[in-house]
């Protein structure tokens, strides 16, 4: 072989090898390329995702805050502040006069406590309160508030207990109204309020 040939080989190797190098940085290149967008893809979906996760988390602790204030609500003693007090009272004067009496369990504070408020409330609102002097309370595990109208009592007795458990209602307490005879010689009962659990 001559040094012409060797020469003329020799460009060809060489242009073959800058082609070769040529066709390779732009496979380089285009692979990059192709990865880039991929892995902006990717970051962009997990950003999504971390995004989604942060607003779930977010509303998790919103619902979280949510039910324990509801759990304290639960767990706090009922009462009326002293604003409701005195609205209640303000409403229930038109039937100043009503006999009534307290029932609740005994030895447990809770109710005890929230039956004097309610007592309290009657008596500012000038109802004749009816104390017992012998064992008077519940047997039964009730909750919540029943307003009991007297089948025996003055004629109005559905009609004041009606008024009293909507006043309980528009402050927030859950009640409901009952019937029963609530006769006790020589008084006549008008309402009875029985104050179970919460």
């Amino acid at each position: 072989m001559s040094a012409d040939d060797i020469f003329f080989w020799g460009n060809w190797v060489l242009v073959g090898a800058l082609v070769v190098g040529v066709l390779a940085t732009y496979a380089v290149v285009v692979s990059g390329n192709i990865r880039d967008k991929e892995l902006k893809s990717e970051l962009k979906d997990k950003d999504e995702k971390i995004a989604d996760a942060n607003a779930r988390g977010e509303e998790a602790k919103a619902e979280a805050a949510k039910a324990n204030l509801e759990l304290e609500r639960l767990k706090a003693p009922r009462t009326f502040t002293d604003e409701q007090q005195l609205r209640m009272a303000e409403k229930l004067k038109a039937f100043r006069g009503t006999t009534f009496e307290m029932v609740t369990y005994p030895g447990l504070i809770e109710p005890a406590r929230f039956s004097a408020t309610i007592s309290a409330i009657l008596v500012r609102a000038e109802w004749a309160l009816h104390v017992h002097t012998g064992k008077h309370f519940l047997l039964e595990n009730g909750s919540g508030v029943v307003v009991v109208a007297s089948t025996q009592g003055s004629p109005a007795a559905h009609r004041v207990a009606k008024a009293l458990l909507e006043s309980f209602v528009s402050e927030g307490v859950a009640a409901r109204l009952d019937h029963n005879s609530l006769q006790i010689n020589p008084i006549k009962i008008d309402i009875q309020i029985q104050v179970g659990l919460k």
